[in-house]
């Protein structure tokens, strides 16, 4: 299974910004937010913030359907795939 201490980078999820606050800045990329940090979606009232967090996780491996990030759980799809 992945190690959430070791295995992910963290040092990624920067910059961090709250409205136009730089809360944590960085040399990558910071989104644009708007300039007061609070914002309202329909009804819903929010604070706009700005980080990077991981969206996919690529999954490599040698043996098919051998899913290294599960603990090498491996699935039979019921055909033979070679």
């Amino acid at each position: 299974f992945v190690n959430p201490i070791t295995d992910i980078c963290w040092s990624c999820l920067f910059p961090i910004s709250i409205g136009g606050l730089k809360i944590w800045p960085s040399s990558r990329p910071d989104t644009n937010n708007p300039a007061l940090p609070v914002c309202l979606c329909g009804l819903r009232p929010g604070i706009a913030m700005g980080f990077w967090e991981p969206v996919r996780l690529a999954d490599v491996s040698m043996k098919p359907w051998c899913f290294v990030n599960l603990g090498g759980m491996k699935l039979d799809p019921g055909f033979d795939i070679g």
